[in-house]
């Protein structure tokens, strides 16, 4: 008996699996260099900051005469959930994000500089932030369907309503 030839036949055992939010080699190996500088929007408004992959850490440094605000989501931004960065200062983070959103919250909009270590995760395998993750307010249903892509936020990022938004420990 012949077996006939499969076309695939060892393409599938050399494709690496994609890296995850839980691969800890992502996070031991030294970031990709990212860094961009801008002007903060005004008060009441959010610029936010796409990284291309998710990040392994961050710094903020405000230039500006200003007081920068910066938040994982654009409610947490504008709201209460957000970190502030004086006038001449900077904040560092050891935290994995995929965006940043930024606001003046006291005086003119400062120029400010980000510089970010990346790691290989793609920004699809990574979870959303949202203000909510303090409870899911969703089915089990919509639990199963989400997985570990976010809390209130549908597969494809966008808003599902699910989630309570903008209140909460991220946001």
């Amino acid at each position: 008996m012949t077996v006939p030839p499969n076309s695939n036949q060892g393409r599938e055992s050399f494709q690496l699996p994609a890296s995850g939010p839980s691969n800890v080699l992502e996070y031991q190996a030294s970031g990709l260099p990212f860094v961009t500088q801008s002007t903060a929007p005004s008060a009441g408004t959010t610029w936010q900051l796409k990284f291309p992959f998710v990040t392994k850490f961050f710094v903020v440094k405000n230039n500006g005469a200003g007081t920068l605000g910066v938040g994982f989501t654009a409610n947490g931004a504008l709201g209460t959930n957000k970190f502030t960065v004086a006038p001449s200062s900077s904040f560092q983070g050891d935290i994995r994000v995929m965006d940043l959103f930024f606001t003046t919250t006291v005086g003119a909009a400062p120029v400010f500089e980000v510089i970010a270590g990346l790691t290989q995760i793609p920004r699809k395998n990574f979870f959303i932030l949202t203000g909510s993750m303090t409870a899911f307010s969703g089915t089990v249903a919509q639990q199963i369907a989400l997985g570990n892509k976010g809390f209130g936020y549908g597969p494809d990022g966008a808003s599902g309503g699910m989630g309570q938004g903008g209140g909460g420990g991220l946001g």
